[in-house]
């Protein structure tokens, strides 16, 4: 069974949209193989609910089979982050890879195509005060196409996702699912009270997270305590000195995470990448930790056309799928070495936001 469509997604937590997107793409495939991120999202925070009951309550609402993508490639810049899920992807044999977008696949083709790093750099050397994503914009205009494609995530994630897979694995098929705005996003999903929240999540999504969901206040008192004692010894993925500067010194001032953001931002530093920076120097995330190569997949969730898939393509992958946490330990010293570094990142988020520990998890399997 190889006719599989691979998503890179969060399901923070999964809604009404995320079912969209799975159920168009298993209408066309044989089944949806999701790559989620795990305690720690893209956009730079602690995840809304633990991985595991936000991986079955995936599979509850229609996907086949969810795998993590492991810290820290969850929490990279937009780019990273799928350069490290195509990547993923390709190791476990993925021949097709779907996501959301606003735009038509073509659109995304032709921007991509523009929306070069090079071009970027140039645009913002020539105007110093540009940032990345208005220089990105000014190239889309001036070749006649939306400006919007540089700025909506659903879009930005889609380009790097064309990107990733043109160099990576350029024989993937890519199929861009057009986003409905009947949908809440999941910031919405995220904000809105429990009674809100049952009107645009499904009713699994509900019953799985009801009374799960994580606190992250215990977890940014921690780092915003650890940026106080002492600035980062280690070079940080994606920040220079400067930036590092300026985020601990609104560390030292500012009591919680919105204030700190609110004073470390600016126009060339968006208050995401001021979260992540938090984050890689409180675990330590090097730029060469995030610019390596996902080395093992851990199964969280699963339905039988996912355990069909793995049982039919497992021998083939080119890196292990780790069916529960404590088998990480025979799996080989790459894997043992990256697995331990993101267990050490779990136990925090379990500590701080009241997971499970997460040597004792299970993966879910729907029967």
């Amino acid at each position: 069974m190889n006719d599989a469509v691979f998503i890179i997604c969060e399901f923070n937590p999964f809604h009404f949209g995320h079912k969209y997107l799975t159920d168009t793409l298993r209408g066309e495939f044989g089944a949806a193989v999701c790559l989620m991120s795990g305690a720690f999202v893209q956009r730079g925070e602690p995840a809304f609910a633990g991985k595991y009951l936000r991986a079955k309550a995936a599979v509850l609402g229609g996907a086949d089979l969810v795998l993590e993508l492991p810290f820290p490639y969850s929490c990279l810049p937009a780019a990273d982050f799928a350069r490290a899920g195509v990547r993923l992807a390709a190791s476990l044999g993925a021949r097709a890879l779907g996501f959301g977008a606003e735009a038509t696949l073509e659109e995304l083709r032709a921007a991509a195509e523009i929306l070069t790093p090079e071009a970027i750099r140039a645009e913002i050397k020539s105007e110093s005060t540009l940032s990345y994503p208005k220089a990105a914009a000014k190239l889309l205009v001036r070749a006649g196409l939306d400006s919007g494609l540089a700025a909506r995530p659903n879009d930005i994630l889609a380009l790097e996702y064309i990107r990733a897979a043109a160099e990576y694995a350029p024989g993937m098929r890519l199929c861009a699912v057009k986003r409905q705005s009947a949908f809440a996003p999941s910031s919405a999903v995220r904000a809105a009270s429990a009674d809100v929240m049952r009107q645009l999540v499904p009713e699994t999504t509900c019953e799985t997270l009801a009374g799960k969901t994580a606190d992250a206040g215990p977890f940014w008192n921690a780092v915003i305590a650890r940026w106080r004692l002492s600035r980062p010894e280690c070079e940080l993925c994606g920040a220079d000195a400067g930036t590092v500067d300026r985020v601990r010194n609104a560390a030292l001032t500012e009591n919680d995470i919105g204030s700190l953001c609110e004073k470390a931002a600016s126009p060339l530093l968006t208050k995401a990448r001021v979260r992540r920076t938090l984050i890689y120097g409180y675990f330590g995330v090097t730029p060469e930790r995030a610019h390596s190569s996902p080395s093992y997949a851990l199964l969280l969730a699963s339905g039988e056309s996912g355990r069909r898939y793995l049982a039919e393509n497992r021998r083939s992958f080119a890196v292990p799928v780790i069916t529960k946490p404590a088998d990480h330990r025979s799996a080989g010293d790459k894997v043992v070495k990256d697995f331990e570094y993101a267990l050490g990142a779990e136990r925090v988020y379990a500590l701080t936001c009241g997971g499970i520990e997460p040597l004792k998890e299970t993966p879910f399997s729907r029967i």
